[in-house]
C-alpha cells in the first residue's frame, strides 16, 4: 500500500517522489544515503527517527485528529477547575479523536490478529472507560449512575452502533454477509443477559407486598451476587469457545457482493507492539478526558436544563463508545462485517456479561449494594432491544433498511428517556416572549444512581416514632388582660334628636376644603414619585421628658451583643424568652430547640412541617351558617429532622446574634464558651433548614424515625446530596457541603440516627419534598447556598408601590439562586419578571394557605391602587372623600357633636392605660376634625382643639399615671406599667392619629410636639436599619404583610395578631401623620402599607366564602379571631361572643376600614351574624358592640347605619368609649 506520493521500495522503505506538490511536511526523513532515518544503523539516529515517524503516521492517519489539541486543553480546564460549560465542551471534543485514534489502533492490531480477536481487543478497549468511571462511581457509592452508564452502552452499541454500521455498509453494497453463527451464538448469549435483569426485575414485583423494604433489597442482593458469579462463568466459557475450541467457526468470514476490497492486504503501520502502546495511551487519555467531563455534567444540566438521566443513559454512552462506533462503521464500510459485528455487538454482550458481573462483584466485596434490580423500564427498553436486534442479525445479512430499523429503535427510546426520565432539571426552559418559564416533570422519582442505606437497629429500645406530636388547645394569656378594648366613658347619658325624614348625607358631590381655622392647611402636598426610606426629620436623640431605665423583668436569653437595638416583636423571639425551647416559624418550616424534650431526648435543633391532614380541628358551632370549627391547630413536637452533633448533651447552650427584622441566627454549643457550634441561620420564607457546622460531628436524627437513607448524585460540584424517607412516609433532601469538598461519609447507624464524620466543617441543608421530582428538580437548583437576611425597599408611583425583599446569600460562592417561599399574597402581587422564577413547588404553612417556591434572590411586588387620596373624612373606594352633607343631615350632626365636643375630655384620657388613653384621644380628635371640616363650625371646633390639646399636652410632657420610659435593656419606649402589670400593649397608632389632626388643625403646634410623636414612631415603625435606639419596623413584619402583636412571653403557637382593623389604622394614622407633616416619604410608606394589609387581610382575616387559603371548615367564621403563626382561634382574649370576636376585627372606624375590609366580605359577614334573620341580630346586641356593628354597616349600607345612629331613642350606651355619635 502507499503512503502519500511515494512507492512501496524494495527493504520496506520508504521513498517519496519530490516536486514542487509535495508538502515538507510529508517528505521522509532521510540520511545521507537517501534512507529513511528510522533504518540507520546507529541507535540514536534510528529509534527517535523511528518513533517520530509512527508518531506522524499515526495523527495523520485521519483529518479528525487535528482536534488532538483539546486534549491538553480539555485536561488543564478540568485541573485548573474552569468554568463547568468550558470543561464539557473541551473534553467531549478530546474524547472525539482520542475514539478515532483507539479505532487506528485497534483496525492495526487486527491485521495481524484477524477479524475475531480484533473485535475482541476493540470491544475491551473501547468499554475501558464505561468501566474505568463506573468503578470510580461505584467507590462513591452513586449505584444507579453506574446501572444507567452499562444500560446506556448497551443500548448504544446494539441499537446506534449496530444501526450505523449496517446502514453505512448498506449504502455501498446491496447486501452484506457476515457469519451466521457467529451472530447467532452472540445474540443468544445477549438473550441470556436480558434475562439475568428480567428475573430481578420480576422478583421485585412478587416481592411488592413485602413490608420491610430492607427484606426485599436484601433479597434482589443475594440473587444479583449469584447470577453475576454465573454471567462471569459464562463469559469465560464464550472465550474458550471464541478463541480455543471453535476458533475456526469465527475466522470463517462472511462473503458478500463487491467485497473484493475486503482482501486487499493492507500494509500495516503500526507493529503490534506499537498499536498496543498506543492503545493504552489512548485508553488512559479517554479516561481522563472523560471523568472530567463527568465531573462537569451537573453544572451542565443546571444551565442547559437537560435531563441527567438522558445524559447519563443517552449522551455519555454515545461519547464513551465514539471509538467502537468509528471502528465498527469504517470497517463495515469496507465490508467487513464480521469485525463490526464483533465490535457491536461483542462490546454489548462484553458489558453485560463482563462489566455488568464485574461491577456488582466489587460492589460485593468494598460492600456498596450493586444489584441487577434495574427499573422496570429500563428493563422492558433492554429486553425490546436484544429482541429486534436478535430478529435482524439471525440470517447472517444486512442492508440499510435494517440499520435504519435500529437507528429509528434507538431514536424512540432516546425519546423516550428523554421525556419521561427526568432528573435535576425537571424543569426545561422555554422561551416565553423573550422570558423564562419552568416547566416540571411529574414522574414521583427520577430514576437516578443511589445507594440506600436501612437502618440496622434503633439505639433506644422501646422508643416509639412520634407521629402525632400536641396540640395547645389553651389560650396563653400573658400580658393580655381579659378585658374589652373599649375606655370607660365618663358621660353616657343620652340625647334627643330630631327624627331624621330623610335620608341625605351624600347629595351633595362637591369638596369642602376646610378654611374655618387660620391655622388649618391644605394636604395637596404630594409628588408623583417618593421613595419609601428613612425619614430624616426626626432627631435621633429621646425627648428629655422620657427618662430611661435598664431594669426590665424579663432576662436577654443568650443574646449576644450587637450594635444597634433588638427586635423584640419578631418571628424567633422564642428563642430568647422563658426556656428557650419553644418553636419558631420561618414558614413553611417551624424550628424548635428540643433541648432534650421528645422521645429521643435529642439536644439539636428540631425542624417540622405540617401537612394540612395533620391539623387537629375545634368543635363545630351549628349556630353559625355553615357549621364551623371553632379553631385549627398545628400539632407541635413532630420532630421530622433533628439538626445535632454527637457533641450535644446537657450541657449544650443555646445563643442568637444578629436579630433583625428577617433573620436571626440562633447557634448551639456544647457548652458555654465553646468555640465549637452549629449555628443556624433563620430568615422567613427560606427555602432549607441551614445548619452550619463547626468543629463537631454531624448527627440527623428523626423522632419519626428513618425508613431509608440515600445517597444520589450531587446536584452540583462540592454539594452531596441525600433522600430521607420516614417512617411517616414523608420524603424529605439532605443535602451536604462539606467546606473540604470531600465526600461527608454519612452512615445510617440506626433507624433514629445519621451520623458523620468527626471535627466536620460544612453546611447541611434539609427540606421537604412532597412532589418527587418536580420539587426535587426545584431544590437541587438552589442546594449550597442559603439565604442570611433580608431587606424591603419601595417606592410609590402615584397610586402604585412597588416594593422589593431581597436577601443576602451564604454557601457556594457565586452559587446559584436562593430558594425563597412565598405566600399567597405574595404570588398575587409579584411583577412579572418575578412571576417568571416563579416554581410549581408548594408547601402548605400553618395558618397562611400553600407557600410557592421561587428561585430568585429578590422579588418585586406590586400593589396597584394605594389610597393616596384618602384624608381623615369618610372616604370609600367608589365615592373617594367627601366633606359636605346635606343641610339637614348637617343640623343634625351638630346636635350630638355639640354635646359630645364639650366632654370633659381630661376625664376621658387620663387613664392608667396607654391604650384606652390613646382611643379615647383619638375618638375626640375626629368630633373636632368633623366640626371644623363638615359641620363648619370653627369656634366650636377651636374650643375643643383647645381641650384636646391640653388633653394630649399630659402625655408629651409624661404626666400621665404610667409615664413612659426608654428600656435600654430591650431598646423601645415602654409604659412604666410594664414593670408592674406586665402590661405589653403599646399601641400609639391612636395616639400618632390624634397627633395628625391637631397638627393639620394647628400646623404650629408641631414645633414642641412633633419630636415626641415621631419618637413613639421610632419605636413601633423606625423605617432606618441604623437607627440607633429603635430597631425597624417593630411591629409590621413585611414578610408577612401585617403587624403581629406580643409582648416579651415565650407563646407555644409563637406571635399573634387578634386585631386587624387596629393595625390597618396604624398604617392609616402613619400615612396621615406624614401629610400633615409633609413627610411625603412616611406618607407613601403608610399608604404601601394600607396597600399590602388590604391584600393580607383578604387572604387571611377576612374570609370571604370563596377563600383558598384557610380550611374550607373554618371559613364559615368570617374573621378568624386571633391568627398565631401556628393555630387560627375563633376567640378574643377577653371573650367569646360574636360580636366580639367580629367586632374587634371591625375598631376602630375610619376611612381605612371601606379600603382594608370589602363590601363582599361585610356583605357576607352581616348576612351570617348580625342580620335580623341569623342566630345573632345586631339590633339585640347590648352595649357600645353594638354601635361598632352598624358602624361598619355603613360600608355597604349608609342608609341603615343612618337610621340607626340617628333614632330619637338612641342609647348612649350603645357606643363604647373610644367611639362616638358624630362620627
Amino acid at each position: 500500500m502507499s503512503l502519500g506520493n511515494g512507492d512501496v521500495q524494495e527493504g520496506g522503505g520508504i521513498m517519496e517522489t519530490v516536486n514542487e506538490h509535495t508538502s515538507l511536511l510529508s517528505r521522509p526523513l532521510q540520511n545521507s544515503d537517501g534512507n529513511p532515518l528510522w533504518e540507520d544503523p546507529r541507535p540514536f539516529v534510528k529509534w527517535p527517527a523511528l518513533f517520530a515517524h509512527i508518531a506522524w503516521q499515526t495523527l495523520t492517519s485521519n483529518p479528525v485528529n487535528v482536534l488532538l489539541v483539546f486534549v491538553p486543553l480539555g485536561i488543564i480546564a478540568g485541573a485548573l477547575h474552569w468554568s463547568p460549560t468550558a470543561i464539557f465542551v473541551l473534553n467531549f471534543l478530546a474524547i472525539v479523536p482520542l475514539a478515532s485514534l483507539l479505532s487506528f489502533a485497534t483496525e492495526e492490531l487486527s491485521v495481524k490478529l484477524g477479524q475475531t480477536l480484533g473485535g475482541l481487543l476493540n470491544a475491551t478497549f473501547g468499554n475501558a472507560v464505561e468501566l474505568i468511571v463506573s468503578i470510580v462511581a461505584l467507590k462513591n457509592g452513586e449505584i444507579r449512575i453506574v446501572q444507567a452508564s452499562m444500560l446506556g452502552s448497551i443500548l448504544s452499541n446494539i441499537l446506534l452502533v449496530l444501526g450505523c454500521c449496517f446502514l453505512a455498509g448498506g449504502i455501498r453494497y446491496d447486501h452484506q454477509n457476515f457469519n451466521e453463527t457467529v451472530a447467532s451464538t452472540m445474540s443468544s448469549l445477549m438473550a441470556v443477559s436480558a434475562a439475568s435483569l428480567i428475573v430481578p426485575a420480576t422478583l421485585y414485583a412478587v416481592m411488592r407486598g413485602t413490608p420491610a423494604s430492607s427484606e426485599k433489597e436484601s433479597k434482589i442482593l443475594l440473587l444479583s451476587h449469584g447470577t453475576a458469579i454465573i454471567l462471569l462463568l459464562l463469559y469465560v466459557l464464550y472465550l474458550v469457545f471464541q478463541l480455543k475450541t471453535h476458533a475456526k467457526l469465527f475466522d470463517e468470514e462472511g462473503e458478500g457482493e463487491g467485497n473484493e476490497e475486503s482482501h486487499e492486504e493492507e500494509a500495516q503501520i503500526l507493529s503490534p507492539w506499537a498499536a498496543g502502546v498506543t492503545l493504552v495511551i489512548v485508553t488512559i487519555a479517554v479516561a481522563v478526558c472523560a471523568e472530567f467531563l463527568v465531573d462537569s455534567i451537573d453544572s451542565i444540566v443546571e444551565t442547559a436544563h437537560i435531563s441527567k438521566t438522558f445524559i447519563g443513559l443517552i449522551l455519555l454512552p454515545i461519547v464513551g463508545n465514539a471509538a467502537e462506533h468509528v471502528t465498527a462503521v469504517v470497517v463495515a464500510y469496507k465490508n467487513k462485517m464480521d469485525l463490526a459485528i464483533g465490535v457491536a455487538i461483542g462490546s454489548s454482550m462484553q458489558i453485560a456479561l463482563l462489566v455488568t458481573p464485574f461491577l456488582v462483584i466489587l460492589g460485593w466485596i468494598i460492600d456498596q449494594p450493586m444489584t441487577l434490580h434495574f427499573e422496570t423500564f429500563e428493563t422492558v427498553v433492554f429486553f425490546l432491544s436484544v429482541l429486534v436486534t436478535n430478529y435482524l442479525i439471525a440470517d447472517g445479512q444486512s442492508n440499510y433498511l435494517e440499520g435504519a430499523m435500529l437507528l429509528g429503535m434507538y431514536i424512540i427510546i432516546a425519546l423516550a428517556f428523554a421525556l419521561t426520565l427526568v432528573l435535576s432539571s425537571a424543569y426545561k426552559h422555554s422561551s416565553l416572549n423573550g422570558s423564562t418559564a419552568y416547566i416540571a416533570s411529574s414522574e414521583p422519582y427520577p430514576n437516578v444512581t443511589a445507594v440506600t442505606q436501612y437502618p440496622p437497629t434503633t439505639i433506644l429500645q422501646g422508643v416509639k416514632p412520634d407521629t402525632t406530636g400536641t396540640i395547645n388547645t389553651a389560650l396563653q394569656t400573658e400580658g393580655r388582660p381579659p378585658v374589652q378594648p373599649f375606655p370607660t366613658p365618663s358621660v353616657a347619658s343620652s340625647i334627643s334628636l330630631t327624627t331624621a325624614t330623610n335620608f341625605d348625607t351624600l347629595a351633595s358631590t362637591k369638596t369642602f376644603q376646610s378654611t374655618a381655622l387660620p391655622s388649618s392647611k391644605t394636604l395637596n402636598q404630594t409628588r408623583a414619585y417618593h421613595t419609601v426610606k428613612a425619614s430624616n426629620n426626626h432627631r435621633c436623640t429621646l425627648p428629655r421628658q422620657i427618662a430611661s431605665r435598664g431594669d426590665h423583668p424579663v432576662p436577654k436569653l443568650g443574646i449576644a451583643p450587637q450594635n444597634g437595638p433588638l427586635s423584640t416583636n419578631k418571628f424567633y423571639a422564642n428563642f430568647f424568652l422563658g426556656n428557650q425551647n419553644q418553636g419558631v416559624w420561618t414558614h413553611p418550616y417551624s424550628l424548635t430547640w428540643s433541648k432534650g424534650r421528645g422521645n429521643l431526648r435529642s439536644w439539636g435543633m428540631a425542624v417540622s412541617h405540617i401537612d394540612a391532614n395533620q391539623r387537629a380541628y375545634g368543635p363545630q358551632d351549628s349556630k353559625i351558617p355553615g357549621s364551623p370549627v371553632q379553631y385549627f391547630i398545628n400539632p407541635i413536637g413532630i420532630y421530622s429532622i433533628i439538626l445535632s452533633a454527637v457533641e450535644l448533651g446537657s450541657s449544650t447552650v443555646m445563643a442568637t446574634d444578629s436579630l433583625q427584622a428577617f433573620s436571626v441566627n440562633a447557634s448551639l454549643s456544647p457548652q458555654a464558651e465553646s468555640a465549637s457550634r452549629i449555628t443556624f441561620p433563620l430568615v422567613q420564607g427560606m427555602g432549607f433548614a441551614t445548619a452550619v457546622y463547626r468543629n463537631l460531628m454531624p448527627t440527623i436524627q428523626s423522632a419519626v424515625f428513618f425508613r431509608n437513607f440515600v445517597q444520589v448524585p450531587q446536584p452540583r460540584g462540592g454539594v452531596f446530596k441525600y433522600r430521607i424517607t420516614l417512617e411517616d412516609n414523608k420524603l424529605w433532601l439532605l443535602y451536604v457541603t462539606p467546606s473540604n469538598g470531600q465526600d461527608p461519609k454519612l452512615k445510617l447507624v440506626s433507624n433514629i440516627q445519621i451520623q458523620g464524620l468527626r471535627d466536620w466543617n460544612g453546611v447541611i441543608q434539609v427540606s421537604k419534598n412532597p412532589t418527587g421530582a418536580n420539587g426535587e428538580s426545584v431544590y437541587d437548583a438552589s442546594a449550597g447556598v442559603y439565604p442570611r437576611s433580608g431587606a424591603v425597599s419601595a417606592n410609590v408611583v402615584g397610586t402604585t408601590g412597588t416594593y422589593q425583599l431581597s436577601w443576602t446569600k451564604g454557601g457556594l460562592a457565586n452559587g446559584p439562586s436562593l430558594l425563597m417561599y412565598a405566600l399567597p399574597h405574595h404570588v398575587q402581587s409579584l411583577d412579572g419578571s418575578t412571576v417568571r422564577r416563579k416554581s410549581s413547588l408548594q408547601l402548605q404553612t400553618t395558618t397562611k394557605g400553600l407557600a410557592t417556591a421561587i428561585l430568585a434572590d429578590s422579588w418585586t411586588l406590586v400593589e396597584p391602587s394605594l389610597p393616596t387620596d384618602m384624608n381623615f373624612a369618610p372616604w370609600t373606594p367608589s365615592l373617594r372623600s367627601k366633606t359636605s352633607l346635606s343641610a339637614y343631615a348637617t343640623n343634625l350632626i351638630k346636635q350630638v357633636a355639640n354635646y359630645e365636643i364639650n366632654q370633659n375630655m381630661s376625664a376621658q384620657t387620663d387613664l392608667d392605660s396607654m391604650y384606652f388613653s390613646g382611643k379615647a384621644l383619638s375618638k375626640f380628635a375626629v368630633i373636632i376634625y368633623v366640626v371644623n371640616v363638615v359641620l363648619r363650625e370653627p369656634a366650636l371646633a377651636a374650643q375643643g382643639l383647645q381641650q384636646l390639646k391640653g388633653a394630649f399636652a399630659k402625655f408629651v410632657t409624661n404626666q400621665q399615671i404610667y409615664p413612659l420610659v426608654y428600656d435600654s435593656k430591650w431598646g423601645g419606649v415602654v409604659s412604666s406599667a410594664t414593670y408592674k402589670t406586665g402590661d405589653p400593649n403599646q399601641d400609639f397608632g391612636y395616639f400618632i392619629h390624634t397627633a395628625a389632626i391637631i397638627a393639620y388643625l394647628d400646623p404650629k403646634w408641631l414645633s414642641l410636639n412633633a419630636h415626641w410623636v415621631t419618637t413613639l414612631i421610632r419605636d413601633t415603625a423606625s423605617p432606618s436599619t441604623s437607627d440607633p435606639l429603635f430597631p425597624f419596623s417593630r411591629m409590621f413584619d413585611w414578610y408577612h404583610g401585617h403587624s403581629f402583636a406580643k409582648g416579651l412571653f415565650e407563646s407555644a403557637d409563637s406571635k399573634d395578631e387578634e386585631s386587624s382593623s387596629e393595625d390597618a389604622f396604624f398604617a392609616y394614622a402613619l400615612k396621615m401623620w406624614g401629610k400633615a407633616t409633609g413627610d411625603q416619604s412616611m406618607e407613601a410608606r403608610g399608604n404601601l402599607m394600607l396597600g399590602i394589609l388590604a391584600r393580607t387581610l383578604d387572604n387571611y382575616f377576612l374570609m370571604r366564602n370563596n377563600n383558598q387559603n384557610q380550611p374550607p371548615n373554618f371559613i364559615a367564621n368570617k374573621a378568624t379571631g386571633i391568627l398565631f403563626e401556628n393555630k387560627i382561634d375563633h376567640t378574643t382574649y377577653f371573650g367569646a361572643n360574636p360580636e366580639y370576636i367580629q367586632g374587634v376585627h371591625m375598631l376602630p372606624l375610619s376611612p381605612a376600614s371601606s379600603f382594608t375590609r370589602s363590601p363582599t366580605f361585610i356583605s357576607e359577614e352581616w348576612a351570617a351574624y348580625f342580620s335580623d334573620s341569623s342566630f345573632n341580630p345586631a339590633s339585640k346586641v347590648a352595649g357600645g358592640w353594638k354601635g361598632i356593628l352598624y358602624g361598619n354597616l355603613a360600608c355597604i349600607n349608609p342608609r341603615a347605619t343612618w337610621n340607626f345612629f340617628s333614632q330619637s331613642n338612641f342609647d348612649g350606651g350603645w357606643i363604647d368609649g373610644g367611639a362616638s355619635r358624630t362620627c
